[in-house]
C-alpha cells in the first residue's frame, strides 16, 4: 500500500495564504519552497477522471463498505489502488472535475449521490507546515475527524499517529498502520487512547489488541479503573485548559481543575499506576484574530497557560511521586479553513506552543510531545457535491406586498447526513454550484440569482441546510458545492428515514497547490 500511496503523491510546494505569509514574515521564517512543476492539462485531468470513475465503478454502495468483507486483507487493499487525480491547483481545479465526475455519475445512471473530493495533496502541505512550525510535537491525528481508511493511511505515511477513542477508532488505526507495513504491536507508539472515561470493555480491547497502552484519565473513578482492569497501560492526567473563543467547548466535560489534579498525582502514586505524563485539549475550532500585548490569540493564551501548569505536575510527580513522566499530550485546537495551507491563526498559535515548550519542556528534559489535530489535516481537504434532486417554485411576499420569485431545492444531503456539522460543530457554510447539465460559469452571483432555500431529503422540516441565500437558476443533477467539508461531517451522520446519506463515495486527488 505505502508504494502505491508514493507514487500518487506528486512533489510538494509551500505555497501560501496571503495571511500565513504576512505573519511568517513578521515571524521571519523561512522562505518558501519552489513549486512543483507539472503540466497539469486540462484533457489530462478529465481523462484521468473518467478513467478513475471507471475503475471505480460508483454505486450505492461506500468503497468503505469493502473493509467489512470477511477477507480483510483483500478489503483493506481495494480503496488504494485506484490512481488519485492529478491537479495542478486545488482551488482552481476542483470544479472541472466534480462537473466530470457529476458527467460520469449520469453515465452510470447514479443521477442522486453525493460525493466527496479528497485531496491528499493539501493533507501533505498541511504536515509540511506542521513540521515547520511545531518540528518537536509529532501529531496523533483525531480519528473522529474523519475516518476515512485512506485518509488514515496517508497520514500513516507521513509519519502521524493517531488518537482512537473506542475499539472501533483503534482498529481502524491498526488497519492503517497494516497498509504501511507496521504490526499491532508496533502500533504502541502511534497511539494515545485519548478518552477519559472508557467502558471495562474498552481498556480489555486495548490490552487485547497490544495496540494501544497509553490512555488519559481526569478523575478518581477512571484512574481505579484503569490501573484494576489494565495495570500496565501507561496514564496520562488530563487537565482541564480552555479556549474561550473555541467552537467546540470541552473544558465543562473532560478535565481536571488544578487542585484535583494533585490529589490525582497522590492517588495514583497510592495504587501504583504508571503515570506516564500530562494531557490537555483548548478546544476545538478556535480561529480569532484577537491578539493580546504579545500578539497571542486566545488559544495561544490558552496553550501558555496550560504547559506551564503541566510542568508543575511533571516536577511534582517525578520528584515527590518518582514517576517516570515522560508524554505530555497538548491536545487539539489547530485550526483547518477552507484554504489548503494553515493562516496567521495558526502561525502565532504555534509560535506561542515552541516558546512554553522551550521554557518549561527543554529537550534535554527527555518528554516526548504530541498533539491531537483533526481539523487541521482534514477540514480543508475535502470538498462536498450534492445534488438537486427536488425543487418547487414557490413566490413570496416582500414587506412591501410585492411577490419575488423564489425556489425550494431539495439537496441529495441534509443535517442528518454530512450537514450534522451545522447543529453540532457550529459550522458556517459556504458553498457554490456546478451546472452539470451546460458549461455555464458556476457560482452564485449570476445576474439571474434569485431568492432560495435548500432543504436536506428527509421529511423532517428541521432538515434545512441553507434558509435563505440567493442562486441562480438550477436544473435537476446540478451539484451544490460545499468547500472545507472534511472535519466533523461523514463520521457524524446518520441514515434517518432511511436515507442512506452514511454512504457517500469519495474520490481521491492530489493538487500540487493551493
Amino acid at each position: 500500500c505505502a508504494s502505491v500511496m508514493e507514487s500518487q503523491t506528486p512533489p510538494l510546494s509551500m505555497a501560501k495564504v496571503p495571511a500565513m505569509q504576512q505573519a511568517e514574515e513578521e515571524e521571519e521564517s523561512r522562505p518558501d519552497s519552489p513549486t512543483a512543476k507539472s503540466d497539469g492539462s486540462e484533457e489530462t485531468m478529465m481523462a484521468t477522471a473518467a478513467s478513475l470513475m471507471s475503475s471505480m465503478s460508483f454505486s450505492s454502495e461506500s468503497m468503505e463498505t469493502v473493509l467489512a468483507g470477511e477477507d480483510n486483507k483483500a478489503g483493506l487493499m481495494q480503496p488504494f489502488v485506484a490512481d488519485c487525480v492529478l491537479l495542478k491547483s486545488w482551488s482552481v481545479d476542483q470544479d472541472a472535475v466534480c462537473r466530470q465526475l457529476a458527467r460520469e455519475h449520469e453515465r452510470l445512471s447514479c443521477t442522486e449521490d453525493s460525493f466527496y473530493l479528497m485531496d491528499l495533496g493539501v493533507v501533505s502541505r498541511r504536515m509540511e507546515a506542521w513540521r515547520h512550525h511545531l518540528p518537536r510535537v509529532t501529531p496523533f491525528y483525531a480519528v473522529k475527524c474523519n475516518d476515512n481508511p485512506r485518509l488514515l493511511a496517508h497520514l500513516v505515511r507521513l509519519g502521524c499517529g493517531f488518537d482512537s477513542a473506542s475499539p472501533a477508532e483503534l482498529e481502524l488505526a491498526i488497519r492503517a498502520g497494516a497498509c504501511s507495513g507496521i504490526d499491532a504491536v508496533s502500533m504502541q507508539d502511534r497511539v494515545v487512547y485519548a478518552n477519559c472515561c472508557k467502558p471495562m470493555s474498552y481498556l480489555t480491547h486495548m490490552q487485547t489488541t497490544g495496540a494501544c497502552s497509553l490512555t488519559t484519565f481526569d478523575s478518581s473513578c477512571e484512574l481505579r479503573k484503569c490501573v484494576s482492569k489494565y495495570p500496565s497501560c501507561r496514564l496520562l492526567l488530563r487537565i482541564r485548559a480552555d479556549d474561550p473563543n473555541a467552537r467546540c467547548q470541552l473544558g465543562h466535560k473532560y478535565g481536571a481543575e488544578p487542585e484535583e489534579a494533585f490529589a490525582l498525582l497522590e492517588e495514583a502514586h497510592a495504587l501504583g499506576a504508571n503515570l506516564a505524563g500530562v494531557s490537555f485539549h483548548v478546544g476545538s475550532g478556535g480561529d480569532d484574530e484577537e491578539k493580546n500585548s504579545q500578539g497571542d490569540t486566545s488559544a495561544a493564551k490558552a496553550f501558555r497557560y496550560a504547559i506551564a501548569t503541566a510542568r508543575e505536575l511533571f516536577d511534582i510527580g517525578r520528584e515527590r511521586y518518582g514517576f517516570t513522566m515522560n508524554v505530555l499530550d497538548i491536545g487539539g485546537g489547530f485550526p483547518g479553513g477552507e484554504n489548503g495551507m494553515p493562516g496567521a491563526h495558526f502561525v502565532r498559535t504555534t509560535r506561542a506552543i515552541r516558546e512554553e515548550l522551550a521554557t518549561h519542556f527543554p529537550e534535554q528534559m527527555g518528554v516526548r510531545l504530541i498533539a491531537e489535530p483533526g481539523r487541521y489535516f482534514a477540514e480543508a481537504a475535502c470538498t462536498y457535491a450534492t445534488r438537486i434532486i427536488g425543487m418547487r417554485s414557490r413566490p413570496t411576499r416582500r414587506e412591501d406586498g410585492i411577490l419575488v420569485p423564489h425556489t425550494d431545492y431539495t439537496l441529495s444531503d441534509g443535517l442528518y447526513g454530512s450537514f450534522n456539522n451545522v447543529m453540532y460543530d457550529h459550522a458556517e457554510l459556504t458553498y457554490r454550484v456546478v451546472h452539470v447539465s451546460d458549461d455555464r460559469a458556476n457560482g452564485i452571483s449570476d445576474g439571474n440569482a434569485t431568492s432560495a432555500r435548500l432543504f436536506g431529503p428527509t421529511c423532517d422540516g428541521l432538515d434545512t441546510v441553507i434558509e435563505n441565500t440567493m442562486l441562480p437558476e438550477l436544473s435537476l443533477g446540478d451539484l451544490v458545492v460545499f468547500p472545507a467539508m472534511g472535519a466533523y461531517t461523514r463520521t457524524g451522520s446518520c441514515d434517518f428515514n432511511g436515507v442512506a446519506v452514511t454512504a457517500a463515495n469519495f474520490v481521491f486527488v492530489s493538487s500540487q497547490s493551493d
